[in-house]
């Protein structure tokens, strides 16, 4: 589940990548506009190490099912 969770993470991320110098030259020139990569790669780490310390705190099994579960809602929902 972790590698379909991380190739969904990083290939909507690549997704928007290569548009953001097209998007920034749209809405105005803004040196910070390379913010946004470095915001996703640092809550997407946070994130990571936030959930993977709960689920040694109280058991993987919880955090399977439920991101099963998650991943199983997110599939359904696509149209």
């Amino acid at each position: 589940m972790y590698l379909i969770q991380k190739k969904k993470d990083v290939g909507g991320f690549g997704l928007a990548a290569p548009l953001l110098g097209i998007i920034n030259k749209d809405i105005g020139p803004d040196p910070n506009y390379v913010w946004v990569g470095l915001v996703y790669t640092l809550t997407s780490a946070i994130g990571q190490a936030l959930v993977g310390r709960l689920s040694d705190l109280f058991g993987r099994r919880w955090f399977f099912i439920v991101g099963h579960r998650w991943l199983l809602l997110d599939a359904s929902s696509v149209q």
